[in-house]
């Protein structure tokens, strides 16, 4: 009997699409389980330029980005 495997992926982007009145993009949370995704919004927002969509963080020291995407990660 084969063994199934399970696959398991979280990504992190921006909603360019709704910008918020401050002009920042909210943060998105998308999880994918066996290929069924389901996204979430993380109640964290950021200026688009200082988002690395590569390493899907932002850039930066400020409060925001050193603090909002990192805590989120820490508590999956």
């Amino acid at each position: 009997m084969a063994m199934q495997r399970n696959y398991f992926t979280v990504l992190f982007f921006l909603k360019k699409s709704k910008l918020l009145k401050n002009g920042e993009a909210p943060i998105c949370m998308r999880i994918t389980v066996n290929g069924k995704r389901a996204e979430v919004q993380i109640k964290r927002s950021v200026e688009i330029e200082k988002w690395n969509s590569q390493k899907e963080c932002a850039i930066g020291k400020d409060r925001i980005t050193s603090s909002g995407v990192r805590l989120i990660i820490f508590r999956l």
